[in-house]
């Protein structure tokens, strides 16, 4: 399986959105790809996000509100998304507790905006193809490394405010 060909089509934990695949890069032997969200609903751009907590182990995922219509979709769950998530290594998350309002990684609120996440892949790819098929996944749903970036209104950059790194 060629790298490219891991990208083309989003992972499913994507399915509650619209997304634009921006240009896939090959980068220090991973392969990357980031998605621009959309709503489903009503194809507004501008989202809030929320951590979902779960327990004593705090955020396992994040949700994301559209602003325009007021519909919420999950963005990412450690429990069922990924690597580790769709093989069924972390069923102990999945019972969310709680959420509370994303803050960057310097604590600071994250305000509504645009949303893009990123999933990286540093397994070869024909590995990678070989344990979906074992695992009947799509080998795009098997990423390990994920990050969601955040854009306010009028801003032409992009922030880092969550990741996550399956094993």
């Amino acid at each position: 399986m060629d790298a490219s060909e891991l990208l083309t089509s989003p992972p499913h934990a994507f399915d509650g959105f619209e997304v634009a695949l921006d240009p896939p890069e090959k980068q220090d032997g991973l392969t990357w790809a980031r998605y621009r969200f959309a709503c489903r609903g009503c194809a507004g751009r501008s989202f809030t996000l929320e951590e979902m907590l779960s327990g004593q182990y705090g955020a396992a995922g994040v949700e994301a509100t559209c602003c325009r219509c007021g519909r919420t979709e999950c963005v990412f769950h450690a429990s069922r998304d990924g690597y580790d998530g769709r093989l069924g290594h972390l069923p102990f998350l999945e019972e969310t507790t709680g959420r509370q309002r994303l803050r960057d990684h310097h604590g600071q609120p994250v305000e509504a905006g645009l949303v893009a996440c990123e999933v990286s892949y540093s397994i070869d790819p024909d590995e990678l193809a070989a344990l979906a098929a074992a695992k009947d996944v799509a080998p795009s749903d098997l990423f390990d490394g994920f990050a969601i970036l955040t854009s306010p209104p009028g801003a032409v950059a992009w922030q880092y405010v969550w990741d996550y790194e399956c094993a």
